[in-house]
């Protein structure tokens, strides 16, 4: 259907069905598909809804279930409503689970007063709203009618929310199927929705490369989402980068052990996150945040040090105090996140808000929300590529740059 190709315009692949054996979206697999079933769904929807089909265990479909995964399928897939421009037609507005919301049209108005109308039709935060029109996202900062984007009476819109429903909530939320360390599983325990960032980029800073470090963990994370990924291994020239940052909605530094960037480097990443977009900043055990201490030291007046061994596993702060990991946005989900292998020890001040405490109880992950602005700053940048699969570790770098986004200063 047209709608099945929109979706798909604007998310990535992560779950292969055996029985078409085509790489599909998670949303596209129902979260069971019998009752005798005892194994995570691996066939779409797409194959469940046609005739005679078996689950993949060899369990049959009875027929009421067979119309429960119909309407399931008909509710994923709508065809996207024809446009009806007759003076006085609402606009159209689809979410991706196929309901539809009218919303009042005039000529005046602004993208900020259809995202408050959806708000308290469709409950979900206009500051989480991603509107599509067309195939090209508007934005709520846009001062100008929505008229000259367009829009006109009867218009079709297509709605995301960036956000999953378990935003903000640490730990399993209840769920029953974990992994090892505690964790749930499933994408939708993630901050954001898979394929909902989709045309966003992401500049990379990638100055330390050894021990195999090739950055594939987090490019593959970060893909998931819906981002592109543009790295660089050694500071590019100033005029590449602003380039580069025109086109990005964050940075990430991961500093080495001398310094590499050149002042106007350090110019061009301050007027960058100045502008609003987002930073984060890693560094690692002594001597490697040479270029991390420049910028933390210039942006907010701190810098990081020492070499702390880690290599443990922390939770939720018990009484707020030692370590553990705070109740921040960026921990949503996680249960269990590994600290990283050997780490440096970030200062605090007045204006960074703590994220993660080591096992040593030293302060290795802090986060900076003022002024619209927004960044991490972070002295274990190991568990980017060592340990991967321990915990929380993938579900963290995909919630950070999430959060980096900052949709809530540009809905």
């Amino acid at each position: 259907s047209t709608w099945e190709k929109f979706s798909k315009s604007v998310n990535c692949f992560d779950m292969l069905c055996s029985s078409c054996r085509v790489a599909k979206l998670s949303n596209e697999f129902s979260d069971f598909v019998t009752e005798m079933c005892k194994h995570p769904p691996d066939i779409c929807l797409s194959c469940l809804v046609e005739p005679n089909q078996r689950c993949s265990c060899g369990q049959s479909i009875p027929q009421a279930r067979a119309a429960e995964l119909k309407l399931l399928y008909d509710r994923m897939y709508p065809l996207l409503p024809v446009a009806d421009h007759e003076m006085g037609a609402p606009l159209q507005v689809l979410l991706l689970t196929g309901e539809r919301f009218f919303v009042p049209f005039h000529d005046g108005m602004l993208v900020s007063d259809i995202k408050l109308q959806l708000e308290g039709l469709t409950k979900i935060p206009r500051y989480h709203q991603r509107l599509m029109f067309n195939s090209v996202e508007i934005k709520g900062k846009v001062p100008t009618p929505v008229s000259t984007l367009g829009l006109k009476h009867g218009s079709v819109l297509q709605l995301m929310s960036v956000y999953n429903n378990n935003a903000g909530i640490i730990g399993s939320n209840g769920s029953k199927i974990l992994d090892r360390f505690g964790n749930a599983l499933g994408s939708n325990f993630d901050l954001g929705v898979d394929g909902a960032f989709q045309g966003m980029q992401i500049a990379v800073l990638h100055l330390y490369t050894g021990e195999g470090f090739d950055f594939s963990l987090p490019l593959k994370a970060m893909q998931k989402k819906g981002f592109s990924v543009k790295r660089f291994t050694s500071p590019p020239p100033v005029s590449e980068l602003v380039e580069v940052l025109g086109r990005s909605t964050q940075l990430w530094l991961i500093s080495t052990r001398q310094p590499e960037l050149k002042p106007e480097h350090v110019t061009v990443i301050k007027d960058f996150f100045n502008s609003g977009r987002g930073v984060y900043i890693w560094g690692d055990n002594e001597p490697f945040f040479a270029d991390a201490n420049i910028l933390t030291k210039d942006l907010f007046g701190i810098t990081m040090r020492g070499n702390v061994q880690g290599n443990q596993c922390v939770s939720a702060q018990s009484g707020g105090t030692g370590p553990g990991f705070t109740n921040h946005f960026v921990m949503t989900g996680i249960s269990q996140l590994f600290e990283g292998v050997t780490i440096a020890t970030i200062d605090s001040n007045a204006e960074l808000t703590p994220v993660v405490f080591g096992s040593a109880g030293n302060l290795v992950t802090s986060s900076y929300d003022r002024n619209n602005k927004r960044a991490l700053i972070d002295g274990g940048f190991t568990r980017l590529f060592c340990n991967w699969d321990t915990a929380g570790t993938e579900r963290y770098v995909i919630n950070a740059a999430t959060w980096l986004v900052n949709f809530e200063n540009d809905w």
